[in-house]
């Protein structure tokens, strides 16, 4: 007879996902219960309630009757077994928070982690590694000192001052205009500004104590973009997310002194027209409107991270009876109005571009053709003559025009595909509501296809005249001329017209957009 050991039976109760790391209470936030946050193993970061996050915390393999005990001495409400399993499998394991233990729930985690909104980056790329970014910013660390701060700044009122009010910069821009190898100087520093801008928010996360990621470049909306991962820093205080949000636009102020100091010094165009489109990115990137510096400055200036969310809440409550919905009342007092101020400026102003984009998609899809065939054409006879630097110029232009119509299909389709599955589920509710969907479906489609579709010509009943026969008009003068030897009389041939052929570098139809006014990049 043998002793057998006696192997304990597995823990058969819910578990936090791998990876899943606990960042505690959110600091600075603008809602009136406290919030706490999680970071998944893909580095996403996880906003939750206190009873919440607390049942996330006991989730280690333990029965449910075990977890909700230990939850309701934590938080001080009762939570029964039944609780547990609602919040895991409604709350919890939606969010990819929870070990999944089938295929289906795999994938619902999985669906859960892919972004569905659509002014979030599509297609990203990594540029550098996060190893190399970190160690950067650790060595870029002394920018941020308070002494270096009011230094730069400045440097960069002076300079604008001594570059702007001194010297002649329209003529150094227009000298800039005229020639292809200056422009791709130009491109080149704003390439660099951008960079540069993100190496500035991963410098303000270090600073703080916060792990910058990785840069890297996706499609935002309609135009290529810089990004840099900074989700670390959503566990700094106040002062530590706003230094980071505020890190692109102060390294373009470093940038914009190098540039003003440069051009002081050497006097080369180039350089004041960097400093231009420097100060345009700055002014861009401070726009709250969509996910660019501005808009998470806002987010945490009132301690709400994301703003967009809010929308569809802020705007519901201002139906009859809905002012003191329990969602909005989530936020403090001040906030809720600043959130409110908010949304009243950006609905309308995305709500107009879209209208404007609806409505004048045909006429930019056949300009921007136009001038793409034009330019294949001026590419092919600048190619031929060996203009290398026209050539490079002429090819960025139609990467430039190409890039819009790229972007504005992948946003189409991410549209598409988000209002398919939300119409899907109001048509699953009744038939009602399938009548609903199909009507206000075809009402779009005939409002799209009456704006699109070019106006007929209209046709006239009665057949037009006959052009009257060329009647010779005798010559009053005295000389008798004869008509053929008269200059006047011949008419001007095509030979004598300008030359169709456009000059070195520009198109010859609608105006290209100059090369190096890419879009300005989103900070995350």
């Amino acid at each position: 007879m043998h002793d057998c050991a006696v192997e304990a039976p597995p823990l058969a109760g819910p578990r936090r996902s791998a990876g899943l790391e606990l960042l505690g209470e959110t600091q600075g936030s603008g809602y009136v219960e406290s919030t706490f946050l999680v970071r998944r193993e893909d580095g996403q970061v996880v906003q939750l309630s206190q009873l919440l996050y607390v049942t996330l915390e006991h989730l280690d393999g333990r029965p449910a009757a075990a977890v909700a005990e230990q939850v309701s001495a934590a938080v001080g409400r009762g939570l029964t077994a039944e609780g547990v399993d609602f919040l895991v499998e409604h709350k919890l394991g939606p969010l990819g928070l929870v070990a999944a233990p089938t295929s289906a729930d795999t994938a619902a985690a999985e669906a859960a982690r892919a972004p569905d909104a659509v002014l979030t980056l599509a297609g990203r790329r990594t540029l550098v590694p996060a190893g190399p970014v970190d160690r950067l910013a650790r060595l870029l660390r002394p920018l941020f000192w308070s002494v270096t701060v009011v230094l730069v700044v400045e440097a960069a009122v002076a300079g604008d001052w001594a570059v702007f009010a001194r010297h002649d910069v329209g003529a150094d821009v227009t000298t800039v205009l005229t020639h292809p190898a200056q422009l791709l100087v130009v491109l080149g520093l704003m390439v660099s500004s951008m960079l540069f801008h993100e190496v500035g928010h991963a410098t303000g996360a270090r600073y703080g104590g916060a792990r910058p990621g990785i840069i890297g470049m996706g499609l935002y909306v309609v135009w290529p973009a810089f990004y840099t991962d900074v989700t670390d820093a959503y566990r700094l205080n106040r002062a530590g997310r706003l230094r980071t949000d505020l890190g692109g636009v102060y390294f373009n102020l470093v940038f914009l002194v190098a540039l003003l100091g440069l051009y002081e010094w050497t006097g080369a165009p180039v350089l004041v027209m960097a400093a231009i489109l420097t100060h345009l990115e700055i002014l861009q990137q401070l726009l709250p409107i969509v996910r660019l510096d501005g808009y998470f400055i806002m987010g945490d200036l009132v301690g709400v991270p994301d703003l967009f969310r809010w929308v569809k809440p802020i705007l519901t409550s201002f139906l009859p009876g809905h002012w003191h919905d329990p969602q909005v009342r989530r936020l403090r007092g001040w906030v809720r109005w600043a959130v409110t101020g908010w949304v009243a400026l950006v609905v309308p102003v995305l709500a107009v571009n879209v209208w404007v984009l609806v409505t004048t998609g045909p006429h930019l899809l056949a300009t921007t053709t136009s001038t793409l065939r034009d330019s294949a054409g001026q590419l092919s006879l600048q190619l031929h003559s060996y203009a290398v630097v026209p050539a490079v110029v002429t090819a960025l232009s139609m990467v430039a025009l190409s890039l819009p119509l790229l972007g504005l299909w992948v946003m189409a389709t991410r549209v598409a595909g988000r209002l398919r599955r939300q119409l899907g589920a109001v048509a699953a509710r009744g038939p009602r509501q399938r009548v609903a969907v199909v009507l206000g479906v075809t009402a779009v489609a005939v409002a799209v296809a009456v704006t699109w579709l070019p106006d007929p010509q209209p046709v006239s009943a009665t057949p037009a005249p006959p052009a009257p026969a060329s009647v010779p008009v005798p010559s009053t003068t005295a000389t008798s001329t004869p008509a053929a030897s008269t200059p006047a009389a011949t008419p001007p041939t095509a030979s004598a017209a300008a030359p169709t052929t456009p000059p070195s570098g520009v198109t010859s139809s609608a105006p290209n957009p100059a090369p190096w006014l890419l879009p300005l990049n989103p900070p995350r």
